[in-house]
């Protein structure tokens, strides 16, 4: 069974964590992600605020990377791994000159 934009191939414990992770960060009106497929690769979306555009850029890669980001400046960031049915997050950062950014990552890391 898909969860919501996530195709069927992504685990439905998966996608429920995945959309608890999102949904925290979008309770911040202030916060924004942003996909990537590796780790220094380019961008697959900019900034947005987006369920859809996010769900949809992370189902197409493996692992994938959010950048979490407030006024354009990345925050922190959580490396996705799937296939392991329920702790999709396999691990996650911040920037150390961010202002609460390490507590923050850490709260949404415990969804």
């Amino acid at each position: 069974m898909a969860v919501g934009a996530f195709p069927a191939h992504v685990a439905f414990k998966e996608g429920m964590r995945l959309n608890r992770l999102i949904s925290a960060v979008l309770n911040h009106e202030d916060l924004f992600l942003r996909v990537r497929d590796s780790h220094e690769g380019a961008p697959t979306t900019d900034w947005t605020r987006e369920r859809t555009e996010i769900q949809s850029a992370t189902a197409a890669s493996n692992p994938t990377f959010y950048d979490v980001g407030r006024n354009g400046k990345p925050i922190g960031q959580f490396t996705l791994a799937f296939g392991k049915k329920s702790n999709v997050v396999s691990e996650w950062s911040w920037s150390d000159d961010v202002e609460g950014a390490e507590a923050l990552m850490i709260q949404l890391a415990e969804l």
